[in-house]
């Protein structure tokens, strides 16, 4: 602990004050988690503070979704494939938890979609990884803009991992879906049509996506695309 910088001893001194905050320990475990890389020797005694905030975040509430998606992550991080009781935990978690914005961060999955796109890291097989999405998407609790941004991270893992672009359409589709109105998501369905040559289909998503610019730089990048 004595190597730890100011700020993590500032998060370790949170738990101490507040044990019983399943968002305080989590939160605590996901900043000694960030700092795994750069920890060099004392890697081991971050990732083990971690593993035990996270483990009281779940004792508080067992159906944490960020706690549950903290220990896949730290287990990723660590070179250890996480077991599938875990896996199976955060499945049903998911599938029928309660996913409102304080109960999980949708940012875990484009963590996950970014963490398959290495080659040197320990990953989880194609089937465990679309387990956890689908099992995610089949809950009608999310709010659009994160059901959203899991199509997206989904897209994300099938354009760039898998190599699935006719599945990267699929969810590129399920994200404008969800939000219909958000340009970005637009214009990658487009690129994702253009990818498969379906330059017909292509047009029509990018005509269709004229009337949700909102910016300058959008509309410069639908010239573009035009073009």
């Amino acid at each position: 602990v004595d190597h730890w910088s100011s700020h993590q001893k500032f998060v370790a001194n949170a738990v101490e004050n507040h044990p019983d905050s399943r968002r305080t320990n989590f939160m605590a475990a996901q900043m000694l988690i960030v700092a795994l890389p750069d920890a060099g020797e004392n890697a081991s005694s971050l990732a083990e503070a971690a593993d035990t905030m996270l483990d009281r975040g779940l004792q508080l509430d067992a159906r944490c979704l960020d706690c549950l998606f903290g220990k896949i992550v730290l287990r990723l991080h660590m070179g250890i494939k996480p077991d599938q009781a875990l896996l199976a935990q955060l499945r049903t978690a998911l599938a029928s938890g309660d996913v409102g914005p304080t109960r999980v961060s949708v940012s875990q999955f484009g963590f996950l979609a970014r963490w398959h796109k290495q080659t040197d890291v320990v990953l989880l097989t194609e089937q465990e990884f679309s387990a956890i999405f689908d099992a995610a998407l089949a809950n009608p609790g999310w709010k659009n803009t994160g059901r959203a941004a899991i199509e997206a991270a989904y897209r994300e893992y099938h354009e760039h991992v898998s190599g699935r672009l006719d599945l990267a359409e699929d969810h590129a589709r399920g994200a404008v879906k969800a939000w219909p109105g958000q340009w970005g998501y637009r214009a990658t369905l487009v690129r994702i049509l253009r990818k498969q040559g379906k330059f017909d289909e292509a047009l029509t998503a990018l005509n269709n996506a004229a009337n949700t610019i909102r910016n300058t730089w959008q509309q410069r990048e639908q010239q573009r695309l035009l073009g």
